[in-house]
């Protein structure tokens, strides 16, 4: 059985950011990504690219974070979460082209609340 600490947590964080894109002038969009892995959000932030993704409980698959960072290279990445904040170096495999490919990124954990510091943060 899923938890559902905070049903509306993608909700929420996503009128927080887009609020955050009006203060900050930052590039903000959903993603759509391939082989039915999905990126909640792509953020350009201090002149990096920086996906996010929103989890409503403490715990939760990363394969589409992981597919992403694997694909585009970046070095950072931002979920937002119930439990405390955390910072994490992920290293795992991803298939790519009908190879297993290793993938290396910067995990930044963050609880929800803590969506409008993301920019002071990172």
């Amino acid at each position: 059985m899923r938890c559902r600490c905070w049903p509306n947590a993608k909700h929420t964080i996503k009128i927080d950011l887009k609020g955050l894109k009006q203060t900050l002038k930052i590039d903000f969009k959903g993603l759509k990504h391939t082989v039915n892995a999905e990126v909640d959000y792509v953020l350009g932030l201090n002149g990096q690219v920086l996906p996010v993704e929103i989890k409503s409980g403490a715990s939760g698959s990363l394969k589409s974070l992981h597919q992403f960072a694997g694909e585009k290279a970046v070095a950072r990445a931002v979920r937002f979460y119930t439990a405390p904040p955390a910072q994490q170096e992920v290293k795992t495999y991803i298939r790519k082209a009908n190879s297993r490919v290793e993938v290396s990124y910067e995990l930044l954990s963050l609880p929800l609340y803590l969506v409008e510091a993301l920019p002071n943060i990172c």
